[in-house]
């Protein structure tokens, strides 16, 4: 069930794409969209094709989505608090309240408030630390460890999605930039600005609730344990 919803992860990202893509065809050039139509005699094959390049697509628009969100969603400071799962605050607030201890790995005498992770480092810990937390916790932190897969997993879909509409957005412009002025090509940037925007604003809903949920399940977790929890990191998450 969980190996089907990976591969669901790639292939509904990649169905959208290729759907958005053969509507915006559709709009700006009905004659060339028919002609491929009329031209295909097998509907079987054709719709073979559109699953196997429908997956191809999804794994390439969730490498793109990955790049963006730890490159320029974590560099710029807005779509970093948009986009970004960042970790900072739980590890921060679990520090101070006493329930974590983390400790560099080669530094002697450093202490926790020079603890000042990036958002990926910050996700390491948090990973290790979750990962810890559901081996030694009761069944109840198991249970969350699926939903919270199940969340990451819609994220990164939403994700790929959005990186489609602007892909899409920019093959539409590369090959009709010569009829720009075309009411056709009005109408399909219009619907694309609009998708695009659903994307982005469906992905900013999830990310919020996916981190949300996360940052719950750790502090409750954390709190509920009798003793400090110990994470060695790196030396280099500790700055001035």
């Amino acid at each position: 069930m969980e190996e089907a919803q990976r591969f669901m992860r790639y292939l509904t990202p990649g169905i959208l794409f290729v759907g958005e893509l053969a509507l915006l065809l559709f709009i700006v050039d009905p004659c060339t969209f028919k002609h491929l139509m009329d031209n295909n005699s097998n509907p079987l094959a054709l719709v073979a094709a559109t699953f196997i390049i429908s997956g191809g697509a999804g794994y390439f628009l969730s490498l793109c989505h990955h790049f963006l969100l730890w490159t320029i969603y974590s560099w710029c400071g807005c779509l970093s608090k948009l986009f970004t799962l960042d970790y900072n605050n739980v590890l921060k607030a679990a520090i101070i309240e006493g329930s974590l201890k983390v400790k560099p790995s080669i530094r002697v005498g450093s202490t926790n408030r020079h603890f000042r992770p990036k958002p990926m480092e910050a996700w390491q810990v948090s990973t290790a630390l979750w990962n810890i937390l559901v081996a030694v916790q009761s069944t109840n932190m198991k249970d969350a460890n699926k939903t919270a897969s199940r969340l990451l997993d819609i994220t990164y879909g939403i994700g790929a999605v959005s990186c489609g509409s602007i892909i899409a957005i920019m093959l539409v412009i590369y090959f009709r930039w010569d009829n720009m002025l075309d009411c056709r090509f009005f109408v399909a940037m219009s619907i694309s600005a609009l998708f695009a925007c659903v994307a982005f604003r469906n992905l900013y809903v999830t990310t919020q609730h996916a981190i949300g949920f996360m940052k719950t399940m750790l502090q409750t977790a954390l709190s509920a344990s009798d003793e400090p929890i110990t994470v060695v990191v790196s030396d280099s998450m500790f700055r001035n």
